[in-house]
């Protein structure tokens, strides 16, 4: 999160045409970028917490270090999400990651990641 919000921050700084906020200008195409990979990012990270609270609650203590892992997957794919979030949906493969490392305990979705596309289908 705070990776996100310093490159957005930091571009409306640099940017002229972006330093006054989305709120008060259409922003560059660029300021739309970071505002979205923000943005989900966000969603992302409230989801991932949530649901690794409740797997800490549910689950026996055996398995905590499963949330450990879960996190560390899920900050890996984050960054490979930001990475390639501009380069399209086939970029984006560490979205995969992310729904792998918040999801991966059940197996309801799948990552067609050999072709590189990073697409989820079910």
């Amino acid at each position: 999160m705070l990776l996100c919000i310093g490159r957005l921050g930091g571009h409306r700084f640099n940017t002229p045409e972006d330093i006054d906020g989305s709120g008060l200008t259409t922003g560059t195409d660029q300021a739309k970028v970071l505002q979205s990979v923000l943005q989900n990012t966000l969603e992302q990270t409230v989801l991932a917490i949530t649901l690794h609270l409740i797997w800490a609650v549910v689950m026996p203590v055996t398995w905590i270090p499963g949330i450990l892992a879960a996190a560390i997957l899920f900050f890996i794919g984050r960054l490979f999400f930001i990475r390639g979030y501009a380069g399209g949906a086939p970029a984006r493969a560490g979205f995969c990651v992310d729904i792998l490392s918040i999801n991966g305990h059940v197996p309801d979705h799948h990552c067609n990641i050999s072709a590189g596309s990073g697409e989820i289908r079910k």
